[in-house]
C-alpha cells in the first residue's frame, strides 16, 4: 500500500492533488529508505510537487521523520 501511495503521489498532475496526496503519505505506517528516495526524487523532478505551497517542506519533513535513527 505504501509503495503504491508514494508512486501515485510522485505522479501528481496538479498542485491540489500534490497537497492531498502528501496528507495521505503523512498517515502511512510503513516507510522505507526506498520510499524516501522516491519521495525525494518526486520533489526534484515533478514541479507540481516542488512548486506546490508547503508540499516540498512537508515531504522533506516526512522523509526526515520516517528515516529516523
Amino acid at each position: 500500500m505504501s509503495e503504491a501511495a508514494v508512486f501515485h503521489s510522485s505522479n501528481s498532475e496538479s498542485f491540489e492533488s500534490a497537497k492531498q496526496r502528501v496528507t495521505l503519505l503523512e498517515q502511512l505506517d510503513y516507510w522505507s529508505d526506498e520510499l524516501s528516495a522516491q519521495a525525494q526524487s518526486a520533489i526534484d523532478e515533478n514541479n507540481q510537487i516542488s512548486d506546490a505551497w508547503e508540499v516540498p517542506h512537508r515531504l522533506r519533513q516526512l522523509i526526515y521523520e520516517k528515516s529516523g535513527p
